[in-house]
């Protein structure tokens, strides 16, 4: 299997009848070149946190960063899921953004927003925060980015802008 749309077939088919292979499949399928990894760790992810649950959606998120070559797709799918937690861990969720940033910060404007309303919004956030992330910002995007992220800043922090 080569190609993505017949990769997302066979899982489909695997999830939906309960398969006892379809963990084997999602294991074979994250090996396999980045346009059919990348999409096939997303599904993995999205089955392993219903599934599963939190705690084994962590593990599999944590192996992932590990081995690297990670889609954001993963990451924000990964956030959501925190995020979705009846007392979503801050830390966990830093630690997302951190990954995200260091990955994709300089070519990604809206993760840094996201990041600083994170902080702003979350009851264990630190509204504090919000200056050392625009500073960061700021020196890791470049032209039309480092002008996009300024202007949603500044709409932020004014209340006008549409989250």
């Amino acid at each position: 299997m080569k190609s993505l749309p017949l990769w997302q077939l066979v899982l489909d088919y695997c999830i939906t009848n309960q398969s006892d292979s379809t963990n084997t499949l999602f294991e074979e399928g994250v090996s396999w070149h980045a346009a059919v990894s990348g999409p096939v760790k997303v599904l993995y992810l999205q089955w392993t946190f219903l599934s599963a649950g939190i705690s084994a959606t962590r593990e599999l998120y944590k192996r992932f960063m590990q081995a690297g070559l990670v889609p954001l797709q993963l990451i924000k799918e990964y956030i959501t899921m925190e995020t979705s937690q009846a007392k979503p861990k801050m830390k966990l969720l830093r630690q997302a953004y951190e990954n995200a940033i260091s990955e994709f910060g300089s070519t990604n404007a809206d993760l840094w927003i996201d990041f600083i309303q994170l902080e702003q919004t979350h009851p264990q956030g630190r509204p504090e925060e919000a200056g050392s992330i625009h500073f960061r910002a700021v020196k890791c995007l470049e032209g039309d980015l480092n002008q996009q992220f300024i202007t949603k800043y500044t709409l932020l922090q004014t209340g006008h802008l549409d989250v």
